[in-house]
């Protein structure tokens, strides 16, 4: 049963549809989950400077279960004046069909 599970898993991640991401800039993370038909996942991000405590970082993850399912996260973040970066973080869950998810930061 472990086994035919794991099949069926993998099946539907076989049939799941378009994911990009697009880190620019430094110490970005993405993480994109697709389950079923028709799902689409964009994700552009971009930071300033490079890795380092005080610059910019952004996070984000999308799970996306069931058919038609959009989601588009686009983050940007910048350096703020006291000279510290500045953090964006983003989660998006769809379960079902027909949905519709857009997440804008700066």
């Amino acid at each position: 049963m472990k086994v035919m599970t794991m099949a069926a898993a993998a099946a539907l991640m076989l049939t799941s549809s378009i994911a990009f991401a697009a880190p620019m800039g430094a110490s970005n993370e993405s993480f994109i989950g697709q389950f079923g038909g028709s799902n689409t996942a964009i994700v552009l991000q971009d930071a300033d400077g490079v890795a380092a405590p005080t610059t910019n970082q952004n996070a984000q993850a999308t799970l996306q279960f069931g058919s038609k399912n959009f989601a588009l996260t686009a983050q940007a973040s910048s350096v703020n004046h006291s000279g510290g970066g500045a953090n964006n973080a983003a989660a998006t869950v769809q379960v079902g069909t027909g949905n519709i998810a857009v997440t804008l930061q700066h």
